[in-house]
């Protein structure tokens, strides 16, 4: 692994920093680890029991609503600089809560689309 790859942004050793960078991008320690674990209490807040997901949706769900939430706490798609403990917070109950419905959303959108797109042409009526 590259060295540059994953160093703290202050210089010290990662167990002491603030703040690492990883490839590039400022992942803020504190505010990160607070983030997912309000993906997580947000995510257990709404689970549906009467629904079950296979084990690769379930995974699919997951790493996306992971993704999703580094992504919005780094910076990267929200706003242009990494956000605070309470703002990791909120954001990350607010995309478990919300991210499930819309994947599925999405993958219901998706497959519509994929079904209009791929169903052979219907046959013409018969003028018998």
């Amino acid at each position: 692994m590259n060295s540059k790859a994953l160093a703290p942004a202050s210089g010290l050793a990662w167990w002491s920093a603030d703040a690492l960078i990883i490839f590039g991008i400022t992942v803020p320690i504190l505010p990160m680890v607070i983030g997912m674990t309000g993906l997580w209490v947000g995510r257990e807040l709404v689970r549906n029991r009467a629904k079950k997901m296979t084990k690769r949706e379930s995974v699919f769900v997951n790493v996306g609503l992971a993704l999703l939430t580094f992504l919005v706490i780094t910076g990267k798609l929200v706003v242009s600089q990494p956000l605070e403990v309470g703002w990791a917070l909120v954001w990350g109950i607010g995309i478990g809560m919300n991210g499930p419905v819309l994947f599925e959303i999405f993958q219901r959108f998706t497959y519509a689309i994929a079904t209009s797109t791929f169903r052979p042409p219907p046959e013409p009526p018969s003028t018998r």
